[in-house]
């Protein structure tokens, strides 16, 4: 998944595609000995959303979600995943009941960094100023 994300991120799409759809298949593996695993759910999602697959990222990411709603590394992938899928409320939702610890973190994400410039963010953020 990162190297997916890496290779995004070099604007290297054909790499990309393929290294996500070998995490989406590793996640697939993984949830089919533990369905209840909500972080891998999470992944798949993510990986499924920059697959351009939006319905079924978001199927997963429900479930993700309701398995495990206080995880940070769940609601860290989700957020991700959200605004991967361009659903800015729902990330923002997120945020907003993360805890701050969380919100810190993802302050420092490059693929947040159209997320950032949102006043609404900015203002979950404890020390931002905004932009």
């Amino acid at each position: 998944m990162n190297l997916g994300t890496t290779y995004r991120r070099l604007g290297l799409l054909t790499d990309s595609r393929r290294s996500y759809s070998t995490a989406a298949s590793l996640a697939e593996a993984d949830l089919a000995r533990n369905p209840r695993d909500a972080y891998r759910r999470a992944c798949l999602a993510y990986s499924l959303a920059w697959l351009g697959q939006a319905p079924r990222a978001a199927s997963e990411l429900a479930q993700a979600l309701q398995l495990g709603p206080h995880d940070n590394d769940t609601l860290r992938m989700a957020i991700l995943t959200h605004e991967a899928l361009g659903r800015r409320p729902d990330a923002l939702s997120l945020l907003a009941s993360a805890p701050p610890d969380l919100r810190a973190d993802l302050a420092r994400y490059p693929d947040l960094a159209d997320l950032h410039r949102d006043s609404r963010f900015s203002s979950l953020i404890p020390g931002s100023t905004g932009n």
